[in-house]
């Protein structure tokens, strides 16, 4: 079964703190004639003490073309692309060569051909790597491509793979949208980059098993959540209902799960849940009755990073193999939401 043998987490160059942060927001609503307070009070509860982002603060909130902004985001990717997964490689004690699969996600740009491509010719990946860009599925990518190695180990038992998330939304910030969704989500998001090496052979240091998952898409919602691709770019679509459908769909999903693999409730004692902020969390908590101990490599990877859509879920696993959350043999299911709106569970168990 599908073990976690390594994980890498990496960066963009600056790293705006939440004095910072609140300066740069207030600078751009005041410049725009828009009321700053009530963006302010927001920014303050998404308890974000920091995050990073491809620009600095004299440079974020200016305006840029669409394709000055995919070009940055094809550089910084190829960069932080090719950190993260050399860190993972070598963490799992192997070597580029040794890699059969890349599984890369990301949906903050576009590159063609994909960043597995580029990193084959960069890191001297072999020429019959097999290769899955994941696209467009947003913070709920992470997951599923965790979910997808286990699949193609199932396929392919010997198989080695690495699974690449680099998510720059900094990049997709419209300085001329003012709807409340596009400044919001400007407070929440941060841009990352995580790699981890999927493999059913043993791992040096307790980590998680996969042993299943299930993605389940609610119907009618995909006004909800998502992007709309504008002659400047792309805008942000996230609406104020999110949380309530996920609240109304996540206790009976993850009992489906379950069921499936004759796992009850209270067997689940770790989750390495998407910090898409702290509503969600609290959410989260309430929903599948977690304490925030349960749910503290998510808390921490939100206060400490921010949401960096699917690579979000991917920190908070690499949090979890630093400071395991659970006793060898604990079961625990990583969870992340998407655009659709969907979600992505995934059954896992610890082991030394």
């Amino acid at each position: 079964m599908a073990r976690v043998l390594s994980a890498a987490t990496g960066s963009p160059a600056h790293r705006i703190g939440s004095e910072q942060m609140e300066r740069m927001v207030q600078r751009h609503l005041v410049e725009h004639e828009i009321r700053a307070e009530p963006y302010l009070r927001i920014l303050k509860s998404t308890q974000i003490e920091y995050r990073h982002m491809v620009r600095g603060e004299d440079d974020a909130g200016r305006g840029a073309t669409f394709k000055e902004s995919n070009d940055l985001y094809v550089k910084t990717c190829l960069e932080l692309g090719e950190q993260v997964a050399r860190t993972a490689i070598e963490r799992a004690g192997l070597v580029p060569a040794d890699i059969d699969s890349i599984i890369s996600v990301s949906c903050t740009g576009f590159m063609i051909p994909s960043i597995d491509a580029y990193l084959l010719n960069r890191m001297g990946l072999r020429p019959d790597l097999r290769r899955t860009p994941i696209t467009l599925l947003g913070c709920m990518a992470g997951a599923v491509a965790l979910a997808r190695a286990w699949e193609q180990l199932q396929a392919y038992p010997d198989s080695r793979i690495l699974v690449l998330s680099i998510e720059l939304p900094s990049l997709t910030f419209q300085p001329r949208d003012h709807r409340p969704a596009q400044v919001i989500s400007s407070l929440i998001f941060a841009d990352g980059a995580a790699a981890m090496v999927i493999s059913n052979q043993p791992a040096a240091r307790p980590s998680p098993r996969i042993l299943g998952s299930r993605m389940y898409t609610m119907p009618g919602t995909i006004p909800e959540m998502g992007y709309d691709l504008d002659d400047d770019g792309l805008h942000i679509v996230l609406s104020a209902e999110v949380p309530n459908l996920i609240k109304n769909s996540l206790g009976a999903e993850v009992e489906s799960l379950l069921a499936r693999h004759r796992v009850e409730r209270s067997e689940i004692k770790w989750c390495a849940m998407h910090p898409a902020g702290p509503k969600v969390l609290k959410l989260v908590e309430e929903e599948l009755g977690f304490t925030s101990a349960q749910l503290a490599a998510s808390w921490k990877v939100l206060r400490e990073h921010g949401n960096m859509s699917s690579a979000a879920v991917l920190y908070v696993v690499a949090e979890m193999l630093e400071n395991p959350p659970a006793q060898s043999g604990d079961l625990g299911l990583i969870v992340a939401f998407g655009p659709g709106v969907t979600g992505e569970l995934v059954l896992a168990r610890w082991e030394a």
